[in-house]
């Protein structure tokens, strides 16, 4: 199980640290219709919902706004639901989660459709959302009730990582968790997930495994970079969205790479991912040739290219993930560093080259171990952490 399911908030633990908690839970309880929750990404809008439905015995039914943004499918998955009474007899709240998400034009109708349902109805209807200040959220903010969610403190953030860390035996020093609290920019999810990367392949986190979560660093200007390039189509505002960023080009392919398919769609992003490859034809023949001049073509597929390849605008509010493939890269590295010190082991005792161990023996390892546990491990000097792994 992940740690941040594993680790969910309970009530009492939510309405400790966010007043607006006890004021949501009184509405879910008492009435129906519309409650909008707002605040920044990650600080616990959801699971907050999840927590006094599961305190109160509340049947929840989730929808996510990113998969119903039209009317039709509104009308067909949530104003169906709200229909429907519960199967097991209890109280149901239908919680729509990111509803800014369809704050866009090409929502067709899926707002006001949204918000004829609230005004008819049978249970409440918990919408959660980052940003509610787009005019096309102003329907949905005249029909709900609003609450409005804070950050989560680093400090508050700290607590939750140590208390992680005390029960799953990691070992790693406070101020290594204080900085990892820092870098997940308030968000408790975020900083969770990082420890859980930090520590899957051994239990001790140090200084330097902090190195890999560098990207979120420079988050907050790469994020206005995309926002511009994803809702502009003049090149001549777009071409130095890059200018102030903090960041390589290749870096920057890899957050296009991650967040291209979540705001563009069919040949929009067929075209993007055009502009995406040819900068890194330029990429290669930089490395092989080292051309350099070729930078400026790289810079204008990047942000032009990528600008220019939708049809219309972007409108609305847009979140971005950060790239999930270094971080890939990296606990692959982690094992496969591990995996080459048994080898190593091994192959000294064989007088053989540890890479011909690696890619022949390593792969039978654990069969071999299940076989032969005690004499192996006494045989070639290994010790009990290599038995483990």
């Amino acid at each position: 199980m992940l740690l941040i399911e594993k680790y969910k908030p309970k009530y009492e633990e939510l309405e400790k640290r966010e007043p607006a908690v006890k004021e949501l839970k009184n509405l879910i309880l008492k009435e129906k219709g519309g409650i909008l929750v707002y605040g920044p990404v990650g600080c616990g809008k959801t699971a907050a919902v999840h927590a006094i439905a599961e305190r109160y015995n509340l049947e929840i039914l989730e929808v996510n706004a990113s998969d119903t943004r039209n009317k039709k499918m509104v009308e067909s998955i949530i104003g169906s639901s709200n229909a429907q009474m519960s199967l097991f007899g209890k109280k149901k709240v239908i919680l729509v989660d990111e509803v800014d998400n369809i704050a866009g034009r090409e929502d067709y109708g899926g707002i006001q459709a949204l918000a004829k349902i609230i005004d008819n109805s049978n249970f409440p209807i918990v919408l959660t959302a980052n940003n509610i200040t787009d005019k096309k959220m102003s329907v949905l903010r005249k029909k709900c009730k609003l609450i409005e969610f804070g950050k989560v403190s680093y400090d508050s953030i700290f607590m939750i990582l140590k208390e992680i860390c005390k029960r799953e035996g990691i070992k790693c020093e406070d101020e290594i968790l204080k900085m990892i609290s820092r870098i997940s920019g308030n968000d408790v999810r975020a900083a969770i997930n990082d420890l859980e990367v930090l520590s899957a392949s051994k239990k001790e986190i140090t200084n330097k495994d902090l190195e890999c979560l560098g990207f979120r660093e420079t988050r907050t200007k790469v994020e206005e970079a995309l926002n511009l390039i994803f809702k502009s189509k003049k090149p001549e505002i777009v071409l130095g969205a890059l200018d102030y960023v903090d960041i390589n080009y290749e870096e920057f392919i890899l957050w296009l790479e991650e967040n291209l398919p979540k705001v563009y769609e069919k040949e929009d992003l067929n075209k993007a991912f055009d502009m995406l490859s040819k900068a890194d034809v330029f990429f290669g023949r930089i490395k092989r040739w080292q051309h350099w001049r070729f930078l400026v073509y790289i810079n204008a597929f990047l942000t032009a290219g990528v600008a220019l390849a939708k049809e219309k605008k972007g409108r609305g509010e847009l979140s971005f993930a950060r790239p999930l493939r270094p971080l890939r890269i990296w606990q692959s590295n982690i094992k496969n560093a591990k995996k080459l010190v048994l080898a190593e082991k091994i192959a000294e005792k064989l007088h053989c080259s540890s890479k011909k161990i690696f890619d022949t023996t390593i792969p039978y390892l654990k069969f071999i171990v299940k076989k032969e546990k005690e004499r192996f491990f006494k045989e070639f000097g290994l010790e009990k952490e290599d038995l483990i792994f």
